[in-house]
C-alpha cells in the first residue's frame, strides 16, 4: 500500500503523532512564552534530552526538566528567562509505546504581531521586489483623493473668497458668490469608495468584518454625511451649514492615515505623518481649484482676483512646506536604500511623483511672483498668471494620480522587512495543500490572512537549511486580484486577505530552483466551522464500513509524474487504523462546498494537511493528503447496499 507507507510519520499506528504545539509550530507570538508544550495522540515516554530549545544562533535556551501530563500525552518544559525577539527551534525526542524512538522539530518566533496592509496591492517575491499595479483600484483611489481635495480644499478656498467679498462689499463692490464644490466632491467620494469596496470583493454584510473593509466603510459614510449636510445647507435658514459640510471629510483623512504603507510599519508616527501630508495636499490642491473657479466668475475684477490669489499664496506656502517635509520623511521610511529608488517599481513611481511636484512648485513660484508684482504696479505692467496656474493645477492632478498608484504598490522597506514568522491564525483556520511540480505547497487560510509555506524534497517542515533554494511565489485570486505577499521565513509567505463567503480560487506560481516548480491551484471555501464532533462521527462511520476499494494516486512531481494509481481492497477499520488522525486532531474544521461537506485538518509540526469529502452517512468519498514531497489523492468505492 504505497500511499500508506510514503508518509514520514503516520504510517505506523504504534508511533505517536504530534497533534499540536504551544507556541504554534511555524508561527510568531507577540510575547515570550513561559513554557513549550507538545501534545501527542498517545502516551509517550521521556528521555534525558526529550526537548531542546535553541535560538537562531544555535544557543541553547535554559529550560526546566521536561515533564509529562494528561496521561502521558503532553510533554512540557518551562522557560526560565524571557525570550528576546527572534526565531527559536524546538528539537524533541520521545519513546513510543512499542519502545521505538520518535523525534522531530519545529520553529516558532517571538515578535510583534504583523500589521495587515490593504487588500489590494501588488505581490512581492522573496527578494522584496514589487511587481504589478492594480489599475482599477488605483483609478478609484485617484477619484477618492480628488474628491477629498475638492471638498476640504474647496471649503478652505471658500473661506478665503468670503473674506475678499466682505472687503469688496465695504467699498461698495458686489462680487459674485461661488459656493465650495462640497456636494459634487462628496458624491464623487461616495462613488469612489463604493467602487473600491466592490473591486476589493467586500460584501455589504462583511465590509466592517475586516480592517481594510472597515476603513473603506468609514470613508464612504464620511462622504455620505458630507453630502447630506451640504444638501441640507441649501434649505432656507440652513445656510450656516455650508461651512460645516466639509468637516466630515476629516474622517476620510484619518482613515487614509491608518491604511497607508508607512502607518503599517510605524503605526503612530506613520499615521500622523500621513494625516498631515494628506491634509496639507488637499488644502493645496482643492483651494487652488476653487480659487481658479472664482477667478473665472470674477472676470473684469482683476484687482480683487489678485488679492484672492495672494491670500491663497499664503495658505499654499504653509501647505507646500508641510507636504515637502512629511513627504521626504515618508520616502526615507519606505525607501531607505537610495538604489531602490531606481531598482523597484515603487521607487520609480516615487521619483516620478517628486519630479511632478518640482514642476508644480516651479509654476507656483512663478505665479506668486507675478501676483505680488501686479499688486505693486498698474494694470499695464501686470503679467498674466493664468497659464502658470493652469499648468500647476494639471500637474497637481498628476501628483494625485501618482499618489494613488503608490498605494497599490508595495514599498521596498515593507517588502524587504518581512517577518520572522507569521502571526498565529485568528479563529477557525482552513488548511489546504497541493504540489507545484516538486514544490510542496501548504496553505493556511484564517480570518484576514493567508499563510503559504513552500518546501522541497530536501526540506523538512519549518526547517531553515543553510543552502535553501531561492523560493519565489505569486498568488492571484479569482477574479484576478494579486495578493501582497510578505516573506515570513524560508519558503514562507503571508498576505492579508478578506475572504468572501463561498469559494475563492487561488492560482499560485511557485519556484525553487533547481527543483521544478510551476503553477498550482487551491480552493478556499469560506467560512470554516469548528467540527471536532463531525470527525468523531466520521471515524465511527468508517469503522463500520465493510470491504471496499480504495483508488489511490501518489505523486511527488505534478509536472512530470501523473502518479502511481493503485486499487487497494480493504475495510474501513483497516483504513482508519493506518491514518494519522485515528488518534484525533487538534482543530478540525468543516466547510460546505459545491461538492458537498468537507473536513479539513493539519498536523503543522509534521507538515501534513488533509481534506476529506463526506457523504450523507459521514463516510469518506474522497481524500487529498499532502505531506512533504507527496500528494496523495484517494477515491473510495463502496459496495452498493444489499437489496432488502
Amino acid at each position: 500500500m504505497v500511499g500508506l507507507v510514503v508518509l514520514p510519520a503516520p504510517p505506523a499506528a504504534a508511533h505517536p503523532t504530534l497533534r499540536a504545539t504551544s507556541p504554534a509550530a511555524g508561527y510568531a507570538v507577540a510575547e515570550s512564552p513561559r513554557e513549550v508544550t507538545l501534545d501527542f495522540g498517545e502516551p509517550v515516554g521521556l528521555l534525558d534530552d526529550s526537548l531542546r530549545l535553541t535560538s537562531s544562533t544555535d544557543t541553547q535556551v535554559s529550560t526546566s526538566p521536561p515533564v509529562l501530563s494528561q496521561e502521558g500525552r503532553r510533554l512540557s518544559v518551562g522557560i526560565a528567562d524571557e525570550l528576546a525577539a527572534g526565531a527559536y527551534r524546538v528539537a524533541w525526542q520521545v519513546r513510543a509505546q512499542d519502545g521505538d524512538l520518535v523525534s522531530g522539530g519545529f520553529s516558532f518566533a517571538v515578535s510583534p504581531p504583523l500589521v495587515a496592509g490593504t487588500s489590494t496591492a501588488a505581490p512581492v517575491d522573496a527578494t522584496g521586489g514589487s511587481a504589478g499595479l492594480d489599475v482599477p483600484a488605483a483609478a478609484l483611489r485617484w477619484l477618492l483623493f480628488a474628491a477629498l481635495a475638492l471638498g476640504l480644499g474647496g471649503a478652505a478656498g471658500a473661506v478665503l473668497v468670503g473674506r475678499i467679498r466682505r472687503e469688496a462689499a465695504g467699498t461698495g463692490i458686489a462680487l459674485a458668490a461661488v459656493p465650495a464644490p462640497v456636494p459634487a466632491a462628496a458624491a464623487v467620494g461616495v462613488l469612489a469608495t463604493v467602487g473600491l469596496i466592490v473591486v476589493g470583493g467586500y460584501y455589504l454584510v462583511d465590509v466592517f468584518g475586516s480592517r481594510p473593509g472597515a476603513l473603506l466603510g468609514v470613508e464612504a459614510a464620511a462622504f455620505a454625511v458630507a453630502l447630506g449636510v451640504a444638501a441640507a445647507a441649501r434649505m432656507p435658514g440652513w445656510d450656516r451649514l455650508r461651512t460645516a459640510a466639509a468637516m466630515p471629510l476629516l474622517a476620510v483623512v484619518a482613515a487614509e492615515a491608518l491604511r497607508t504603507h508607512v502607518a503599517a510599519q510605524h503605526p503612530l508616527a506613520g499615521g500622523v505623518l500621513t494625516a498631515v501630508h494628506l491634509l496639507a495636499a488637499a488644502l493645496w490642491v482643492g483651494a487652488l481649484a476653487h480659487v481658479l473657479r472664482v477667478a473665472v466668475r470674477w472676470r473684469g475684477r482683476s484687482g480683487w482676483t489678485r488679492l484672492l490669489m495672494a491670500d491663497y499664496g499664503r495658505l499654499a506656502v504653509w501647505s507646500v512646506m508641510l507636504v515637502i517635509v512629511t513627504g521626504i520623511v515618508q520616502s526615507i521610511l519606505l525607501v531607505p536604500d537610495l538604489a531602490e529608488l531606481f531598482g523597484t517599481g515603487y521607487g520609480r513611481v516615487l521619483l516620478a511623483k517628486l519630479a511632478v511636484v518640482t514642476v508644480v512648485i516651479g509654476c507656483a513660484v512663478l505665479a506668486r511672483r507675478r501676483i505680488h508684482r501686479g499688486l505693486r504696479t498698474g494694470p499695464a505692467q501686470r503679467k498674466p498668471v493664468g497659464r502658470a496656474v493652469r499648468v500647476e493645477i494639471v500637474a497637481l492632478a498628476g501628483v494625485l494620480a501618482l499618489t494613488s498608484a503608490l498605494t497599490s504598490l508595495t514599498p521596498p522597506a515593507q517588502a524587504a522587512a518581512g517577518v520572522a514568522l507569521p502571526p498565529p491564525p485568528v479563529g477557525p483556520a482552513l488548511p489546504v495543500g497541493t504540489l507545484a511540480g516538486q514544490v510542496t505547497v501548504a496553505a493556511m487560510a484564517s480570518v484576514g490572512r493567508l499563510v503559504v509555506r513552500l518546501s522541497t524534497p530536501l526540506d523538512g517542515p519549518y526547517d531553515d537549511p543553510p543552502e535553501s533554494p531561492p523560493y519565489r511565489l505569486s498568488v492571484r485570486t479569482t477574479p484576478g486580484a494579486e495578493l501582497a505577499l510578505v516573506p515570513c521565513g524560508t519558503g514562507c509567505f503571508t498576505a492579508p486577505v478578506d475572504w468572501r463567503p463561498g469559494t475563492t480560487t487561488l492560482d499560485l506560481d511557485a519556484t525553487a530552483p533547481p527543483w521544478s516548480g510551476g503553477p498550482a491551484r487551491l480552493d478556499v471555501i469560506w467560512p470554516p466551522r469548528p467540527a471536532p464532533e463531525r470527525l468523531d462521527r466520521v471515524l465511527a462511520a468508517m469503522r463500520e464500513v465493510g470491504p471496499f476499494t480504495l483508488i489511490e494516486t501518489v505523486t511527488s512531481d505534478t509536472r512530470t509524474d501523473p502518479g502511481i494509481v493503485r486499487d487497494l481492497p480493504m475495510t474501513g477499520a483497516d483504513f482508519i487504523a493506518r491514518e494519522p488522525y485515528v488518534e484525533g486532531v487538534a482543530d478540525p474544521v468543516a466547510v460546505s462546498g459545491p461538492d458537498g461537506d468537507q473536513l479539513a485538518f493539519a498536523f503543522p509540526a509534521n507538515g501534513i494537511s488533509t481534506q476529506l469529502w463526506l457523504d450523507d452517512r459521514d463516510r469518506i468519498t474522497r481524500q487529498v493528503l499532502v505531506s512533504p514531497n507527496h500528494l496523495i489523492t484517494r477515491t473510495f468505492r463502496y459496495l452498493p447496499p444489499a437489496p432488502t
